[in-house]
């Protein structure tokens, strides 16, 4: 179930949010499911929060009930992994934490379908590789946190190649292996 209010989010603003406070099993939950919502919570709802709850996949459904959600935050979930069918329902995403999983990397595709992120975190995963073209599709992007992460060198050139360096704060602490 979620309790609803207005927090604040640094750059998508005061948004209508879903903050998850039982999220079910704890092996077994990766889904949404319809008695989380009313019709008016589908419409209205801007952000989903979701921390400390157990789950190591992407949840599925959340478009069906959350048809355009701006900001997705899912922190000390232990969420293994992030995919670009996870993310592409969410062509009007402004923000994306997912920070304190243990995400071991990011795909070059993985931001295809979400070109109007402005703020990215993966801080504290696990990540020690990165697509070359990862965040080639981010054109609005203003910062990236990736500190915390174990990524290795070779990795730096995905970050390199980032035509779009309009960063207001890049955030990133490459640590030895």
């Amino acid at each position: 179930s979620c309790d609803y209010d207005y927090p604040s989010y640094a750059f998508a603003g005061e948004l209508y949010t879903c903050t998850v406070k039982f999220w079910g099993s704890y092996y077994e939950t990766d889904t949404f499911t319809t008695h989380w919502t009313t019709a008016i919570d589908k419409i209205n709802t801007k952000g989903l929060k979701v921390k400390r709850k157990y789950m190591r996949k992407f949840p599925k459904g959340i478009k069906e009930y959350f048809w355009d959600l701006k900001a997705i935050s899912i922190v000390s979930s232990d969420l293994e992994a992030v995919t670009n069918e996870d993310l592409k329902p969410f062509t009007s995403l402004i923000e994306l934490d997912l920070s304190d999983n243990k995400i071991m990397e990011l795909s070059s595709d993985l931001f295809i379908n979400n070109p109007n992120l402005q703020y990215v975190s993966f801080a504290d995963n696990q990540i020690s590789s990165i697509g070359r073209e990862c965040f080639t599709h981010l054109n609005n992007v203003k910062e990236i946190n990736l500190t915390g992460n174990k990524i290795i060198n070779q990795t730096f050139n995905a970050l390199q190649n980032f035509n779009n360096l309009n960063f207001l704060n890049f955030l990133i602490r490459f640590e030895e292996i």
